[in-house]
């Protein structure tokens, strides 16, 4: 019984952790200094995609986040088609 609830417990705790590793993305790019231009435009930061396994490699994005794949949403909304949702991990 114990490590039912021990497994239980990390299973919820992954979950949680999982579920606010959304991005709102407006653009990737092969340089940072191209990326660090759109969020002057769009706000947000830069990130490396080499940090996070759900996006290819060797890009550096212009996001917002990380947060819940609907509040991630919401960003996108305001800046129309050029963004886009995406989960880190």
């Amino acid at each position: 019984m114990k490590y039912v609830l021990i497994a239980l417990s990390i299973l919820l705790i992954s979950s949680t952790v999982q579920a606010d590793n959304y991005f709102a993305i407006h653009g990737c790019y092969k340089s940072y200094r191209a990326a660090k231009q759109d969020t002057r435009r769009h706000g947000g930061y830069v990130i490396d995609t080499n940090d996070y396994p759900n996006f290819g490699s060797g890009y550096f994005c212009a996001v917002h986040g990380p947060g819940s794949r609907s509040s991630m949403k919401q960003i996108c909304r305001k800046y129309g088609y050029s963004c886009y949702v995406k989960s880190g991990y």
